[in-house]
């Protein structure tokens, strides 16, 4: 049986430490200064939005400067400070509006007609991290 030579065996654990320690920081400490955390981007109060019958009225007619406050109090109310976003309004499925080069989660609801207002229409929200500056 050979017998292990205790430097040599030291100087390889050593090295698996290391290589370990550095792995983890990549992985855990350095922040993804770009991407939307998922724990931090509950989207769901827009859900309570679409049940306001001023906001669903404003959606309905294509008051957009409406929507835009009712969304931007929605988000600050939330915590989403540091999300900015945008939206759309639409009839059919493929209205995208210009979006900047980031990753951009979107939220949509379909919102039904009001009976004096003609429907249904789609309201579309695009979010990404703000930039800091």
């Amino acid at each position: 049986m050979r017998k292990f030579h205790s430097r040599g065996f030291a100087k390889i654990l050593e090295m698996f430490i290391a290589v370990s320690l550095v792995f983890i920081f990549s992985l855990a400490i350095i922040p993804r200064s770009g991407t939307i955390n998922e724990r931090n981007l509950d989207l769901s109060f827009l859900n309570g939005l679409a049940l306001d019958s001023e906001f669903r009225r404003a959606v309905l007619s294509g008051n957009s400067s409406f929507v835009n406050s009712s969304l931007v109090e929605a988000f600050n109310a939330s915590g989403l400070n540091e999300l900015d976003f945008t939206f759309s309004i639409s009839e059919g499925p493929y209205s995208v509006p210009n979006l900047p080069q980031k990753e951009i989660r979107s939220y949509s609801l379909f919102i039904s007609a009001e009976p004096d207002l003609p429907g249904p229409k789609i309201l579309r929200v695009y979010v990404w991290k703000k930039e800091r500056q």
